[in-house]
């Protein structure tokens, strides 16, 4: 507890930046920060504004809560310069929304929390104002993806429900539960010990909360089962418990190991971010397990006699036929299907069809700030508030580094037809001028589509 409680104080954080390496966009990425060295070493943030109502941010009293905030974010040291809306020229059509950038004279992961604290606390000044501002950090994460866990509660809370009629006791229905949750917080505190010593993804700790949780409850409840029926069959509480370890213990090790040898497979990838989110879920199944077959038995020794199959509901006893032969019991869903072929076919093929559905809404790509941020986060505000005013586009920009073997006096003219070929293309809002880098070997080029990606 106190350990948990030091490492919460602390405040572990967890980045949303997701990269592939070896990827033609690194490799652009590579060219632009060699050839543009001023580049490598920073890191900006874009801060957005958006008017109040029947005014502009051209507005003098806007301007001036404006420049009062960037003045005030200029006195970081950290900081190496501070560029309005105005000074950049990007306000949109009607003058409601721009954005100005502040340029750290580090690299993003060396922005101390210092320096982000100081910055959203500055902001206040507009938003006081009414003026609508908000961060949009790049590589640099002011808010986290947030587990909130409200859908894995409900889930919880069903599953204690369905488990309180099946066994017709709260302590049977709470046990799995309450181990699931045990050895979850163990893997969630060894997750976020870790967190301090290399890069995590915000993502990893999702993951691991959610399959820790779902195989602890799993496992656990496969273990109580089998010592209750161990107590029907007239064994003593200590027998029945290392029986149910010997048998259904064995089978909850072997399955662990198989999840976390699946998940372990996941840095055959050589993904950075996949490997890590396959190591953080494979340590909160290595949790559940060890739990499972460690401490619910201590647990099992001192309430199991609470555990009675005897305390099975009447409700359950009816549905499971309690009074017919095990012949009977075994037969009757057989009975039931070659009973009624046609039927049970098409209830299958409706319910295989309604677990489909999701196919058709499916999104590939990697998450962005305005996909997998809430709007009770910066980052997704800023991100609607340039969709609002510079179009879909805005967010999804993309950058071509360009790079010629041999500079000749017709290397500009052949860059420039390609430019022209990018701007022909579909779905193209605008490309930028091209940007010569200091060897006139790598150019740099900026486009801006129509449509967001994703």
């Amino acid at each position: 507890m106190i350990l948990a409680v030091l490492v919460l104080s602390l405040k572990p954080s967890f980045h949303g930046e997701l990269t592939i390496p070896n990827t033609p966009a690194e490799k652009a990425a590579n060219l632009i920060k060699g050839e543009f060295a001023g580049t490598s070493e920073q890191s900006t943030v874009n801060i957005v504004f958006k008017a109040p109502d029947n005014r502009t941010l051209e507005s003098e009293d806007v301007q001036s809560k404006i420049t009062e905030v960037l003045n005030e974010i200029s006195k970081d040291s950290k900081v190496a310069s501070v560029q309005s809306p105005i000074e950049l020229n990007n306000l949109n059509e009607d003058k409601t929304i721009g954005y100005a950038q502040v340029t750290f004279a580090l690299e993003a992961d060396k922005v101390s929390e210092k320096s982000k604290e100081y910055i959203l606390d500055s902001i206040e000044i507009t938003r006081d104002a009414g003026i609508q501002t908000e961060i949009m950090g790049g590589d640099i994460t002011f808010s986290s993806i947030q587990f909130e866990g409200i859908y894995e509660v409900i889930g919880v809370v069903v599953a204690f429900i369905v488990l309180a009629i099946t066994f017709g006791s709260f302590i049977a229905a709470g046990l799995p539960i309450l181990i699931a949750v045990l050895g979850l917080g163990i893997s969630l505190l060894g997750i976020m010990i870790g967190a301090y010593f290399i890069d995590l993804n915000s993502i990893s700790i999702i993951l691991a909360a959610m399959l820790g949780l779902a195989v602890g409850i799993d496992y656990s409840l496969f273990i109580i089962t089998r010592f209750r029926q161990e107590l029907a069959k007239g064994h003593a509480i200590n027998n029945s418990i290392s029986i149910a370890i010997g048998t259904s213990g064995s089978a909850v090790v072997f399955a662990g190991l198989t999840v976390i040898i699946g998940l372990l497979g996941l840095s055959v990838a050589q993904i950075p971010f996949l490997t890590l989110m396959g190591v953080s879920a494979a340590i909160s199944i290595l949790a559940a397990v060890l739990i499972s077959i460690i401490t619910l038995p201590a647990i099992l020794g001192m309430i199991g006699h609470q555990l009675s199959p005897a305390k099975e509901s009447r409700f359950w006893q009816k549905i499971n036929g309690q009074n017919r032969t095990d012949e009977e019991k075994a037969n009757r869903w057989g009975r039931l299907v070659t009973k009624h072929p046609i039927i049970i076919s098409l209830v299958s093929i409706a319910f295989l069809a309604i677990l489909t559905i999701p196919f058709f809404h499916m999104n590939l790509g990697l998450p962005s700030d305005g996909t997998a941020k809430s709007t009770e986060m910066t980052e997704r505000r800023a991100y609607d508030l340039l969709t609002e005013g510079y179009g879909e586009g805005f967010n999804a920009q993309l950058v071509v580094a360009a790079k010629v073997s041999k500079v000749t006096e017709e290397t500009p003219q052949v860059i420039g037809e390609i430019v022209k070929e990018i701007s022909d293309l579909k779905d193209i809002k605008s490309v930028s001028p091209l940007i010569p880098g200091p060897s006139g070997e790598i150019f740099m080029i900026q486009i801006t589509p129509e449509i967001r990606t994703g």
